[in-house]
């Protein structure tokens, strides 16, 4: 489905993640991972927390800037809508995507204070495109109010190219530090082949030997 692209590539070049959301979201379809994983106390203290590093929607955790904040609550909202669209069920949506609203507000503080400022590229055409891209979340929020789960996930399909575009006008290029973590971790697990090396053959079945009856 194209939908899997959102879990494998759109948050793949986010600064980080983190571990924020309200309890009532691990009740619903698609918040059984985080119930599991993050002990649904909406604390991201659980062990094995695809977000422990933490984000809030109204107080920047310690060491993290407004845009990372606000970018591991955009990662967790798409991961669980994502997951509630697989499951039939996009209720959880509004409040998700609600929480990535409010960690804007901390990203416009952070801009009009100086406090943070893209890597590269204009300040004005970060914000256009900050603007634009709360404008699909919100269509996305509208959908969902309206049970229309087919509108979510084209919503959703849409956010692709607006990450890259942005990212691509304003991020450094390079995975962060937790990513780049678990690509050595993969590299180490999964060397690459040698070249020229032959991959090895299955057993063949002996000529004549017959297959063994099932009982």
């Amino acid at each position: 489905m194209r939908i899997a692209l959102i879990s494998t590539i759109v948050f793949a070049t986010l600064l980080s993640f983190g571990c924020a959301t309200e309890k009532r979201a691990c009740d619903a379809p698609g918040g059984r991972a985080h119930k599991a994983d993050c002990a649904c106390d909406g604390t991201g203290k659980g062990g094995g927390c695809p977000m422990e590093a933490g984000a809030s929607p109204t107080a920047l955790p310690q060491g993290t800037n407004a845009v990372q904040n606000e970018m591991r609550l955009l990662n967790h909202a798409v991961h669980l809508s994502m997951t509630g669209a697989a499951l039939g069920d996009v209720s959880i949506v509004p409040t998700l995507f609600h929480q990535v609203h409010q960690a804007r507000a901390l990203t416009d503080q952070a801009l009009a204070a100086g406090a943070w400022k893209p890597a590269k590229g204009e300040l004005e055409a970060f914000k256009q495109q900050d603007a634009a891209f709360h404008g699909e979340l919100e269509k996305i929020v509208q959908a969902a109010v309206a049970n229309d789960r087919s509108a979510v996930v084209d919503g959703l399909n849409r956010l692709l190219p607006s990450c890259i575009a942005c990212h691509d006008a304003h991020r450094e290029p390079g995975l962060p530090a937790m990513m780049q973590h678990m690509k050595k971790g993969a590299s180490a697990e999964h060397p690459e082949h040698p070249k020229g090396a032959e991959h090895p053959k299955g057993a063949e079945h002996p000529k004549g030997a017959e297959h063994p009856k099932t009982p």
